[in-house]
């Protein structure tokens, strides 16, 4: 049965696997394809194609160590039990540990040339056999009446999901980069992209390349972006012309003792970096004023913001306790606390002790929200703003 505590690793292994596949490494161990000619390996960063506009990488290790943060993703599973039912009985048949097996994940939006679309690209590191995860997916595909469709190119298998209820060039393309890398992309041509040698987000033609180094890549999550002409253009509409265009946006996050997370976003000029902390700022004042009777007021309080010549910055660090109290927090829709003295449970029918809304304890005592109250403080917030 699948513990608790793995709700973000699950979530994350269903979608490596195409929402089943995985592998059954005791059972079909020795299934290996038959040799075939050595291919260049295609790892991380490096199979990722250099026209990429947005990469997200995720180091699922780190993120396991958060116990706070399993159990907030607990809560969201809670919500769905036969998800996870579903995801739950195909890794056990599949014999597939997610800790142990599933390392890091970088996710990746390409656009498709000429079409004016977007192609997503998921590239998973950790321990994989081919063989055995192409077999345990191909009895998934056929279960729900679908089938898995093997062809070779340049010395490498590619894998596509065909299902019953979509059009055969449709469905997830699959293949691997390497002994432990799975690539699962939306679209052929983007991963013969990933597979092949051309230019690649870690050289300098990528779009993203000058911005990785601002990103601190040995963070639990860390994410680049490229804003598109559209975005950026309603972030002018939305400041009512307060703002120039913004270019790009560098974020990361870690939540090894609490969290400590810091999001940069490159303005056109200085004056509008400066401009866009301003507003910030004010935003940030009205939400604190509209949960101040929940602990995420005094928390959003913490937030700093600064600029440095075009680029606006914001800092958010919280303590293990402040980060239970937010994700506990009416903020997140939750309306109760995790306690942080619950200790680790292998029993998934253990849950962590929560204390229901609205009335509750924090380590600032005893806390009421009487919804009247909440409603004139919400009131008084948006007038604010």
């Amino acid at each position: 049965m699948l513990r608790s505590r793995y709700g973000i690793l699950v979530s994350l292994a269903a979608t490596c696997f195409l929402g089943g596949g995985c592998g059954d490494k005791k059972k079909e161990a020795k299934s290996d394809p038959p040799a075939k000619a050595e291919v260049l390996a295609v790892e991380g960063l490096d199979a990722i194609p250099a026209s990429a506009t947005a990469v997200v990488g995720i180091d699922i290790a780190k993120l396991s160590q958060s116990d706070l943060v399993l159990r907030a993703i607990e809560r969201m599973f809670a919500s769905d039990k036969s998800l996870e039912a579903d995801i739950s009985s195909v890794l056990t048949a599949c014999q597939f540990d997610i800790q142990a097996d599933l390392h890091f994940a970088t996710i990746a939006i390409v656009p498709r040339e000429g079409s004016g679309l977007d192609d997503s690209l998921l590239v998973a590191n950790g321990k994989f056999n081919e063989s055995a995860i192409s077999a345990c997916l191909g009895r998934f595909l056929e279960e729900k009446g679908g089938k898995l469709e093997i062809s070779e190119r340049s010395g490498r298998r590619i894998y596509h999901e065909v299902s019953p209820t979509r059009r055969e060039q449709s469905g997830r393309w699959l293949a691997f980069g390497s002994s432990d890398t799975l690539l699962v992309s939306s679209g052929q041509e983007l991963l013969l992209l990933a597979l092949g040698e051309g230019d690649k987000l870690s050289g300098p033609k990528g779009v993203l390349s000058s911005y990785l180094s601002k990103a601190k890549l040995d963070s639990g999550i860390w994410a680049v972006y490229q804003f598109d002409e559209l975005v950026a253009q309603g972030l002018i509409k939305a400041s009512q012309g307060q703002l120039g265009p913004a270019k790009a946006a560098v974020a990361y996050a870690d939540f090894g003792k609490g969290l400590s997370t810091r999001i940069q976003v490159e303005m056109a000029s200085e004056a509008d970096a400066e401009a866009l902390i301003s507003l910030v700022k004010a935003q940030l004042t009205a939400a604190a004023m509209i949960f101040q009777l929940d602990s995420a007021g005094r928390l959003i309080q913490k937030i700093e913001g600064s600029s440095a010549g075009a680029w606006a910055n914001l800092n958010w660090s919280l303590s293990e306790q402040e980060l239970a109290d937010l994700l506990g927090s009416n903020l997140l829709g939750n309306g109760s606390t995790i306690d942080i003295q619950e200790k680790k449970t292998e029993n998934p029918a253990l849950a962590p002790a929560l204390v229901p809304g609205p009335e509750r304890h924090t380590n600032h005592g005893k806390q009421h929200t009487d919804p009247d109250s909440k409603k004139e403080l919400r009131e008084q917030g948006e007038a604010h703003q």
